[in-house]
């Protein structure tokens, strides 16, 4: 492998760290695209280049999954009491089914594998977030769906919890005349809605082929000549999976109740304050900050190089940095 392709691969290696939770899916039209690229490899090598970059790409997520998860288990457990090493262990094994569950819902063409692997994809989060927690590693599945967030804990009732976010995407998506899609929602396990035709952005000559906001999923529903609706219901698939991995940020904060008992005029709310949960919205809002400041930074946002490496048909739609 040359150095260049040394470098782009070693890159890759900062895609499941952190990335936004709002993106756009970037219609590439032809070799002559109307966004300009520095390149003068034709449309076979580029789709050669993708095919072969795509299994470094996804080695590189399965490596990042277990190393992330290891340090968040082994780190979270040495701060409370527990040793270092068998959690870091714990958390590899996790971030292994983690990495399973991405693999799996990359499939969401077809029925139930989205919502096969969304399932999945939440075991392994939800084993490393028990370890961190110095819980036993089975003792608690946590999934959402929606604005819902579901705990099923060992020995304890079911909760309940509230995300605040998604209910704003999903009133967004019905005020932009949206349609809600009943039966990509039950094979995705996600609630999904669709629009007409590729959306021009900002009449930059770039089309939206299909967005998520949190947890939420947005595709085009018409644009199946060139496979687009596929690719964007599986790229976007993998933004709805990085939801959950900040969940843990929630677990972690003081108890919202004792918070909002000190707040003027909130304090009658603060019996209901620890049933909603905050942690991915925040996460979006740190992320997200790039792309204020440069249009470039949607592309090589770490989250956008993991969805362009996970989604199928990949080549479809290649990340500019496989070119």
């Amino acid at each position: 492998m040359g150095l260049k392709n040394k470098i782009m691969a070693a890159a890759l290696g900062l895609i499941t760290l952190f990335g936004p939770t709002i993106n756009i899916h970037s219609k590439q039209e032809t070799i002559e695209q109307k966004v300009e690229y520095k390149t003068e490899i034709t449309l076979e090598q580029n789709k050669a280049q993708a095919r072969d970059y795509n299994l470094e790409g996804r080695l590189t997520v399965l490596g990042f999954d277990l190393l992330i998860n290891g340090l968040k288990s082994g780190i979270g457990a040495k701060y409370n009491g527990d040793d270092f090493w068998p959690a870091f262990g714990k958390g590899i094994l996790s971030g292994a089914v983690v990495y399973a569950g991405k693999e799996i819902a990359s499939f969401n063409e077809f029925p139930f594998l989205g919502a096969t692997g969304k399932l999945v994809h939440d075991l392994g989060v939800s084993m490393s977030d028990n370890v961190m927690l110095s819980k036993p590693i089975l003792s608690r599945y946590v999934t959402d769906f929606g604005p819902l967030e579901v705990h099923f804990e060992k020995g304890k009732d079911t909760k309940i919890y509230v995300h605040i976010s998604p209910i704003v995407s999903i009133i967004k998506n019905f005020a932009d005349k949206n349609k809600f899609e009943l039966k990509e929602t039950i094979y995705n396990f996600t609630p999904v809605f669709s629009f007409e035709v590729p959306l021009e952005i900002q009449q930059k000559g770039e089309f939206i082929g299909g967005y998520a906001s949190q947890n939420i999923m947005t595709y085009c529903r018409n644009c199946q000549t060139d496979n687009f609706d596929l690719s964007s219901k599986s790229h976007e698939m993998n933004h709805v999976l990085f939801f959950s991995e900040f969940r843990f940020i929630d677990d972690l904060m003081p108890k919202k109740s004792e918070m909002v008992e000190k707040m003027l005029f909130l304090h009658p709310l603060a019996p209901l304050a620890d049933y909603i949960r905050i942690g991915p919205m925040l996460a979006q809002g740190i992320f997200i900050l790039p792309k204020l400041f440069s249009e470039k930074a949607y592309w090589y946002s770490p989250q956008e190089l993991e969805a362009y490496t996970m989604q199928r048909p990949q080549y479809k739609n290649s990340h500019p940095f496989y070119r």
